[in-house]
């Protein structure tokens, strides 16, 4: 029997662990949902999509001492994602440092290397994660997306605390 490595990264873990999530839900071996996947199933990238959030909230959990709660906004929530869609993310913290956010950066750079192995042609540009983090002080403010968490006609998805 031969066993395959471990993703290496923690943005290619994030993409496996949502890859399995959504075989499961699927009821669908891994292989023929990204095959699907790169066929351009849209109901199937937005799900993948939700996965990847919830791997992501669980993994912010489990790296950081603040308590985030996370938010998805945007075509994933419609059953219209593409395979060059982002997930866009509201990502509501008391406070972001510098390090913080270019910890976050970090991840979105592993995490779209890693889905871009998996889908071809994204162009160089191409971002998987759209992440707007709120703080305490500009939710209090309602600046910047805040105004998004108190309620708009815009579909949102808050991801629960655990």
């Amino acid at each position: 029997m031969r066993f395959r490595a471990l993703p290496p990264t923690p943005g290619a873990l994030v993409l496996a662990t949502a890859l399995f999530a959504l075989s499961v839900r699927e009821r669908v071996p891994e292989r023929q949902l990204v095959e699907r996947l790169r066929q351009g199933d849209r109901r199937l990238h937005s799900e993948l999509r939700l996965c990847l959030a919830w791997a992501l909230r669980h993994l912010l959990g489990n790296v950081t001492d603040e308590r985030a709660a996370v938010h998805v906004v945007g075509s994933t929530l419609t059953d219209e994602a593409r395979p060059s869609s982002d997930l866009d993310l509201i990502v509501e913290v008391p406070d972001l440092s510098p390090e913080g956010a270019s910890a976050l950066e970090e991840l979105n750079a592993d995490i779209t290397r890693a889905y871009a192995e998996l889908m071809t042609n994204l162009g160089e540009s191409f971002r998987l994660l759209d992440v707007h983090v709120v703080t305490s002080r500009e939710e209090a403010q309602g600046m910047g997306f805040a105004p998004l968490l108190r309620g708009s006609s815009a579909a949102r998805y808050a991801i629960p605390l655990f």
